[in-house]
């Protein structure tokens, strides 16, 4: 993606953000949806991700992750396990009714992840940290005391 282009790119996720965050009934926003997110909360975030530069960090992300297929004339390169590894004890707290992230993504991280543990919230979304706080500490400090 050229300069120009990520720049539009950003501002059309800026657009969409705050478009998503004045639809308070939308389901596929479940965290809008069920009210954990305040009208003081939206303006926050607005404010926070309409300033310049705000959204840099998150899009470099994804820039540096090369995630999706192939461009044309290129081949996917295969991964392997082993420098991928992590072998620290690992928390997955999955909110298994998030639309973005399905929870086929958690198939095979036991290849990855050593020491894996995985907690699914089956009524969770993909916000399952403001809809279900205090499961989500109760599952931080459980496996933190293991």
């Amino acid at each position: 993606m050229r300069s120009g282009e990520v720049d539009t790119a950003a501002q059309k996720l800026v657009n969409q953000v705050r478009s998503s965050l004045h639809v308070t009934v939308n389901p596929r926003y479940g965290v809008l949806k069920n009210g954990t997110v305040t009208e003081e909360d939206k303006k926050a975030y607005i404010e926070a991700w309409s300033q310049p530069g705000a959204l840099t960090g998150g899009l470099n992300y994804y820039r540096a992750a090369a995630a999706g297929p192939p461009r044309p004339g290129e081949t996917a390169s295969p991964l392997t396990a082993q420098p991928l590894m992590v072998r620290v004890p690992t928390l997955v707290i999955w909110g298994e009714k998030d639309t973005a992230l399905l929870t086929g993504n958690l198939n095979g991280l036991d290849q990855y992840v050593t020491k894996l543990t995985v907690r699914r919230i089956p009524d969770a979304t993909h916000w399952v940290v403001r809809e279900k706080s205090a499961e989500v500490n109760r599952a931080i400090r459980e496996f933190l005391s293991q």
